[in-house]
């Protein structure tokens, strides 16, 4: 069974949004006002624990429900940090002249950038088939995600961006990133070094 193999729990979408939240005050913190806001929306989207019990190893190549439960671990991350984004745009929109901008206010429109953390085992195992993925990540419905409406930029890179290793990265589906292509209506670059 492959849910004894996975320890995760997705960020809900309001730990989300007091990331970003955090990240913009830091950001005003050391920036001067002329450029409050953030030059950015990132998620860090971790991949689940895979538990190696040395009772019920882990299988050399992995099963399509342990997958599968990788996967929506994936999905649910992106749908809350997509509406966590958009529930600080409205924020933005609803806020008064004299507060300090949650978005620049010189553009509007910043990147939206999801890295993609490599996954991890508690024991990592001896086989190529565990260290190199081939079934690629999706977002299930990515037509109920909302609409981004201040992303000029989406970016889907690994985490460790400055490393050309590919070992226990996880590749994204193209068709994915058109379908979060598609919420960004005002996008103007497509960033994805992984292909």
């Amino acid at each position: 069974m492959a849910s004894q193999h996975i320890l995760a729990t997705p960020p809900s979408q309001d730990a989300i949004l007091n990331s970003l939240l955090e990240g913009i005050r830091a950001y005003n913190a050391r920036i001067p006002r002329l450029y409050v806001g953030t030059d950015s929306f990132d998620l860090d989207a971790e991949m689940p624990l895979l538990l190696n019990l040395p009772s019920a190893p882990l299988a050399c190549r992995e099963p399509v429900a342990e997958f599968k439960a990788v996967n929506a671990h994936f999905s649910a991350q992106v749908h809350a940090f997509f509406n966590a984004v958009h529930i600080l745009e409205d924020m933005a929109d609803k806020q008064s002249s004299d507060e300090l901008d949650l978005i620049r206010r010189d553009e509007n429109l910043q990147p939206v950038v999801i890295r993609i953390v490599d996954q991890s085992f508690d024991i990592y195992l001896d086989c190529w088939h565990r260290t190199f993925h081939t079934r690629r990540l999706t977002v299930k419905n990515p037509d109920s995600l909302p609409l981004l409406n201040r992303g000029t930029q989406l970016r889907v890179v690994p985490y460790q961006a400055y490393s050309s290793d590919m070992a226990n990265m996880r590749p994204v589906s193209l068709r994915t990133l058109l379908e979060l292509a598609t919420r960004l209506p005002h996008l103007r670059e497509l960033n994805c070094p992984c292909l």
